[in-house]
């Protein structure tokens, strides 16, 4: 097996370690989407893990009509102290790419513990019935 097909397998595998933690962050967001789908957007490169022993953060780098790039953290997961060290290695990673921003979806609660963040928006959800 070539070097670069282990570096995958083992990034496959810790995606698979790290699954418990992610899902319970899908699971919040009352199915949009299933860990199958994390996993088919991290092996076709369209998302990425970060990972410590308890914690995972899924990211994603996007890029607006104005040509601005940032890091949207899209889905997190485990205990807090790692998810803000997590947050740190984001960042340096982001600005060697060239990004300018994180935004970050989550919980109200960030706010509180990650400095330097702005509220910039609430996503606000509703069920909708097809009942007449």
């Amino acid at each position: 097996m070539s070097a670069p097909a282990k570096v995958w397998d083992a990034y496959l595998e810790e995606f698979e370690r790290c699954v418990p933690f992610i899902q319970r962050a899908v699971d919040r967001v009352g199915g949009e989407f299933t860990i199958d789908h994390v996993r088919h957007e991290i092996m076709s490169n369209q998302a990425q893990l970060h990972s410590r022993e308890s914690s995972a953060v899924v990211t994603r780098i996007e890029t607006t009509p104005s040509g601005k790039t940032f890091v949207l953290c899209w889905l997190a997961g485990g205990i807090e102290p790692e998810i803000l060290d997590l947050e740190k290695s984001i960042e340096q990673w982001g600005k060697s790419l060239g990004c300018t921003q994180i935004k970050i979806i989550g919980r109200a609660g960030f706010l509180r513990t990650l400095p330097g963040y702005s509220e910039q928006a609430r996503i606000l959800a509703k069920e909708l019935t097809h009942e007449l």
